[in-house]
């Protein structure tokens, strides 16, 4: 069965009263969300509160990712808080009206707003690529407890079924692709990463402070693949992908990024191998969706299927040529 999404939750006003009490929440107010049903807490003010159908994610992987956060959080990494239960959990299941169950948790709200990539300064991109950089320094040091562990990238849950039926000729090339990827060295397991963290899932401030959010995806991967990702989308963002944004981009981010850590040897292969992988996906979720495609979904298809088969690289040219 497919993951039941917030569109799709049935979820009572009684349902959402209980689950705000959970979290010592009195007065809410709904704000949207795609995987998850997501609610800005009016009183007190500064939380969001998140459910979940367990068809998505379990208790379970939803303490998990909030753990990280948390541990996060304690690094000085600027990500939104998460925010125990009255009963000292990070994520409490409940039965609702609708006889069915969900998951709650909550954190802290995100100050700033979503921004659009091109009006981004190159200060602000350096200091986008240090968050990401000292992310994942502070990865290095996390330690699940027992029973809030996360799954590596290959993992089922993310599993988008790319089947044959859809597209026979891009299921093939997805599963070379994706083969490519698990032997390459961007492809290990090695540390927990976010795997989302794009322009979509962080908010800026006017004075620049970013803070990052949407864990729901964290994986173990390598440190390669969350810059890859990243640079999927910021390159997505721009109506024709240009090789001077992408030396522009990519040199402002590792500028930043290496003040923490930095990239193993042949990133940039590594960087062309992921950025295919989720070009194909990104591109069966919009050819399967029974949604009408917004203007980003309209300028990502645009000959992209011949793009895909006739090997371009994402970029254009492959990474190393351009770095």
């Amino acid at each position: 069965m497919a993951p039941i999404r917030a569109a799709d939750m049935v979820i009572t006003d009684a349902d959402l009263m209980g689950a705000a009490r959970l979290f010592g929440i009195d007065e809410i107010e709904p704000i949207g969300g795609y995987e998850s049903a997501l609610y800005r807490s009016i009183r007190p003010q500064g939380r969001i509160l998140r459910i979940t159908h367990p068809s998505r994610r379990s208790t379970e992987l939803v303490a998990a990712e909030f753990s990280y956060m948390e541990h996060l959080a304690s690094h000085a990494v600027p990500v939104v808080a998460p925010i125990r239960s009255r009963e000292g959990h990070l994520a409490e299941p409940m039965t609702t009206g609708a006889d069915d169950s969900a998951v709650v948790s909550c954190m802290t709200e995100a100050p700033g707003r979503f921004r659009q990539g091109r009006t981004w300064s190159d200060a602000e991109i350096v200091h986008y690529g240090s968050i990401l950089g000292k992310l994942h320094s502070a990865a290095g040091t996390y330690r699940p407890a027992p029973g809030l562990s996360r799954p590596g990238w290959t993992h089922p849950i993310f599993d988008i079924g790319f089947e044959a039926r859809h597209d026979e000729d891009l299921a093939a090339v997805w599963q070379a692709t994706r083969q490519s990827a698990q032997a390459h060295p961007a492809g290990a397991e090695t540390l927990l990463i976010h795997q989302d963290a794009h322009l979509g899932n962080l908010f800026i401030t006017d004075t620049g402070d970013i803070t990052l959010f949407d864990f729901d995806d964290c994986a173990y991967g390598t440190p390669t693949h969350d810059v890859a990702i990243v640079l999927f989308y910021w390159l997505a963002g721009v109506p024709a992908v240009h090789q001077a944004e992408v030396r522009r981009f990519l040199q402002l981010f590792l500028m930043g990024y290496r003040r923490h850590g930095d990239l193993p040897e042949g990133w940039q292969e590594g960087i062309d191998v992921i950025l295919k992988l989720r070009e194909l996906e990104i591109y069966h979720l919009v050819s399967t969706s029974n949604e009408e495609p917004d203007e980003w979904s309209v300028n990502f298809m645009r000959d992209r299927r011949r793009r895909i088969l006739r090997g371009a690289p994402y970029a254009d040219v492959p990474i190393a040529e351009l770095i």
